[in-house]
């Protein structure tokens, strides 16, 4: 090549692509098969100004990759598109398009939806080298700036006078802002003051409740020493008592070891937040002093239903710990697990680990949810609902280990599933380098404080008590209901409280005490209650819920319910009474007003309930009257209508007779073929009318003469004419001899002759069948028969055999009308019986009946 020589390139088709693609006007190259239009190229800046990718749109159609916009249907910028495109293919000429507004489709990060758009189009072909458009360059140009800026103007030069008198406003308003802001800051540094005093303020009245609830509870041991003292002694004289003494003195020591567990955790707690803890840690064998301990729990978990597993291995020194605040910790920690444990096991685990052991408590319960976790701990918190033996407590026992652990400079964690249980880990450093040395003492024996837990535990179990009942002048309400006691559903989960309730009631109710609301809702389903009394926290249903379940099933939800809470105040009553209640009533209550509660709310319950019962024996006495005038009215019309057309039936199948007689010969087989198929029909509408006729008698006419009839004889009769009619079946007929009953002679025939039909019909397929008629002996009364072996049918279907028109075969495997045994079923209990039918499936059917008026004679 010379110097002066142009220089030639060959361009490959990769670079014509890099060259399209890079082109700095937006285009598109489409294919022109109409109506698709598919897209073979795209520029970057197309895909840039629709905000596309060049994957997702090759080689979809143009209106597929950009579809209208729903909430625009007034464009036409779409249909204009598509006109263009097609005229560029009819007349193979450029065509240069208007301003068109075309919202392109939005995803990602801005949102679904369309984003408007408006576009200045160009439509060009492109030749093949035979002259026929290969390709059509569609170039656009976003001039959607242009044309809202054009739009906004008359707003911009409003909006512009707007913002000078804003301006204007606003520096009077900065010169105002100015002048008050040294008042501002005045009056903020004053609220800063007083919320500074008001912290102090607040500081000292927790410190003062501190101290108020350490002194209450230290005060409360003196008189519950002097309560539990005096009925300890007793209790102790023994045979001098008698079995509602005891009961009662009892039942108020236990109570009163409660009332002392409590106070003394508050008493622990208080201390601890004062600071005024005095810890004594001595050097102890803890393997066998928690051993000990938690052995105390032994009774109390056979009796669930559970197993105690201890884990304990000799350790190679002693531990200093204190040894009330290790049971505390111990306590609280079993009493936990065993609350919520409801079948499995309870594994406690003491494990000596280098520097420091371990002590934990693993049960296979209800669990706690992540969530409540973190909150466990917290003082007064109670992991909302859950399920546990009893919703009784503090909210303070776990608060209060947490503390006690930390005295001991350790630790105490977490872990639980739902369902599956929970894991309560305790960590203690050995040796005694981390505790204070004047705390640090000789050992000792000091008093277990182990009972109140193990004697509280005992009694969250269910069990049967025996309540002895003092002799009394009680009498039965008078009123309460018709005859008998009233039933009072009693739900509480405090032991004893069911047991005293329950003991005020028995002279005057029947009482069923349950010990969660679940129960109480299983045992009103169960047996209907005259009234539910029912406690607020209970576990498994709260009161509340229980009144709701018992509200939204209408069999349960007209029953009084009287709430017994220990939730005091206006406040609290509105809101059992909001939720459903009809009385509510505080704990402690007195004996004397409990009863007058039940009985108020059992007399104004059995008041609506008689009011109810008249109102509905009117409605239906009503109804009933209504009924019968309609169905008199039916049955007037069916039985006239019935009659009416027997005489055209008559004339059909009689001229189709005459027909086949007299013209049979000139017709084909077809032609005889269907006037049989008339015949049939007609005789078949015949049969259905006379039987509806007779069903429309029974109805309206009563019994003729009740007389001695031979079922026996009437039985053999309609055999006979079954086999005459049909000579050629075999069919053994066993009827039993000498059933005598009393009855309509005429009806009981039609009885037999349905039931001794339909066994003779559902027979015949089998060619040897056997048909009976007999009774069986129920409570000293005969109960009639007619059994069959043919095809039977499926039990499930028994109660629908006796519904008008109910048939179980098809016409062509076995004719009828639908109505025989409904006639059947009105004679029967027109003579105060009953039917029922039993079957199986090709095994055959047996058909039942009683005869209330008839008895079987000597």
């Amino acid at each position: 090549m010379g110097l002066n020589e142009p220089a030639t390139f060959a361009l490959s088709s990769e670079d014509f692509r890099l060259l399209f693609e890079s082109a700095p006007n937006p285009y598109l190259i489409i294919r022109p098969n109409t109506p698709v239009f598919t897209i073979v190229a795209v520029s970057d800046s197309y895909l840039k100004a629709t905000s596309t990718l060049r994957a997702d749109i090759i080689g979809r159609g143009l209106f597929e990759v950009f579809p209208a916009n729903p909430d625009d249907p007034a464009t036409t910028s779409l249909n204009d598109l598509r006109i263009s495109l097609e005229r560029v293919i009819q007349e193979c000429i450029p065509d240069m398009m208007g301003i068109q507004k075309y919202d392109i489709p939005q995803q990602g990060e801005e949102g679904d939806g369309f984003k408007v758009k408006y576009w200045s189009p160009a439509n060009i072909p492109v030749f093949s080298t035979e002259g026929d458009i290969a390709f059509i360059l569609h170039r656009v140009e976003d001039v959607t700036d242009f044309v809202l800026l054009r739009q906004s103007l008359p707003q911009v030069q409003e909006r512009t006078g707007q913002i000078e008198a804003e301006i204007l406003r606003n520096a009077q308003e900065v010169k105002e802002a100015n002048r008050q802001l040294k008042t501002a800051k005045e009056e903020l540094e004053y609220r800063e003051n007083e919320l500074k005093r008001l912290n102090e303020r607040l500081k000292e009245l927790d410190n003062s409740k501190t101290i108020f609830f350490s002194n209450v509870s230290h005060e409360f041991r003196t008189p519950l020493t002097l309560i539990l003292g005096p009925i300890q002694d007793i209790l102790s004289t023994g045979d001098a008592l008698s079995d509602t003494h005891r009961y009662h003195l009892e039942t108020a020591y236990h109570n009163a070891l409660r009332l002392q567990k409590l106070v003394n955790t508050l008493l622990d707690f208080s201390r601890i937040e004062a600071g005024r803890v005095q810890a004594s840690y001595q050097p102890t064998d803890l393997v066998n002093f928690t051993r000990e301990l938690v052995s105390m729990f032994d009774s109390a978990v056979e009796h669930a239903g559970l197993k105690l597993v201890i884990e304990c291995s000799p350790f190679p020194e002693m531990v200093y710990v204190d040894h009330d605040m290790w049971e505390k910790i111990v306590l609280n920690l079993l009493s936990n697990a065993f609350k919520h444990t409801f079948e499995g096991e309870i594994t406690v685990q003491l494990k000596h680990l280098k520097d420091h052991i371990e002590f934990v408590v693993r049960d296979t319960g209800v669990g706690i949810p992540s969530d409540q976790l973190p909150h466990l701990f917290e003082r007064f918190y109670r992991v909302a609902n859950t399920c546990s033996r009893t919703h009784e407590g503090s909210g303070i026992g776990l608060a209060l280990v947490q503390e006690l652990v930390k005295l001991h400079g350790g630790s105490i964690k977490v872990d639980s599933v739902i369902d599956q249980g929970t894991i309560f880990t305790v960590t203690i450093p050995t040796g005694k380098a981390h505790l204070d040395a004047s705390q640090i003492v000789a050992p000792s024996d000091l008093p277990s404080t182990a009972q109140p837990f193990v004697e509280e535990a005992l009694r969250w179990l269910p069990g049967e008590e025996h309540i002895p009942i003092s002799p009394n002048n009680h009498t039965a309400w008078p009123g309460v209901v018709s005859a008998g006691k009233a039933r009072i559903l009693l739900a509480d989960d405090n032991r004893d409280m069911r047991n005293y309730v329950q003991r005020l009631l028995e002279p005057y109710c029947t009482v069923e005490a349950v010990s969660d609301g679940l129960a109480a809702l299983e045992a009103a389903r169960r047996v209907l209650p005259d009234l539910v009394l029912s406690d607020v926290m209970m576990p498994k249903m709260n009161g509340f819920e229980l009144i709701d379940a018992l509200r939204s099933d209408p069999s349960l939800q007209k029953i009084p319910v009287i709430i017994l809470s220990a939730r005091a105040g206006e406040e609290a009553k509105v809101e059992g009474l909001k939720a459903g209640a009809d009385d509510y009533l505080v704990k402690p209550f007195n004996a004397r007003e409990l009863l007058a509660r039940v009985k108020t709310n059992l007399d104004l319950h059995r008041t609506r309930h008689q009011e109810t019962i008249k109102e509905l024996e009117k409605m239906v006495a009503e109804r009933t009257a209504e009924l019968q005038a309609v169905n008199q009215e039916l049955e007037a019309f069916s039985y006239s209508v019935s009659h009416d057309l027997r005489a055209p039936l008559r004339a059909i199948d009689g001229f189709s007779l005459a027909v086949i007689e007299d013209y049979g010969n000139l017709l084909d087989e077809q032609g005889k073929n269907y006037l049989q198929r008339i015949r049939q029909g007609s005789q078949q509408m015949a049969q259905l009318i006379e039987d509806m006729l007779n069903l429309s008698k029974l109805t309206r006419e009563e019994l003729n003469l009740i007389q001695s009839v031979n079922l026996s004889s009437l039985a053999q009769d309609i055999a006979a004419e079954f086999k005459r009619q049909e000579p050629e079946r075999r069919v053994e007929f066993n009827i039993q001899e000498n059933l005598i009953a009393k009855g309509d002679k005429y009806l009981l025939q039609v009885v037999l002759q349905n039931l001794l039909g339909n066994a003779w019909k559902f027979t015949s397929k089998h060619p040897q069948a056997c048909i009976k008629f007999g009774t069986l002996n129920q409570d000293g009364k005969p109960v009639y028969y007619v059994k069959d072996d043919g095809v039977g049918f499926d039990s499930a279907y028994a109660n629908k055999l006796f519904n008008v028109f109910q048939r179980l075969h098809t016409l062509k495997e076995f004719p009828g009308t639908g109505v025989g045994l409904v006639s059947t079923q009105r004679i029967i209990h027109r003579h105060g019986g009953k039917i029922w039918a039993e079957g199986e499936v090709e095994k055959g059917a047996t058909f039942y009946f009683t005869l209330g008026s008839s008895e079987l004679l000597e």
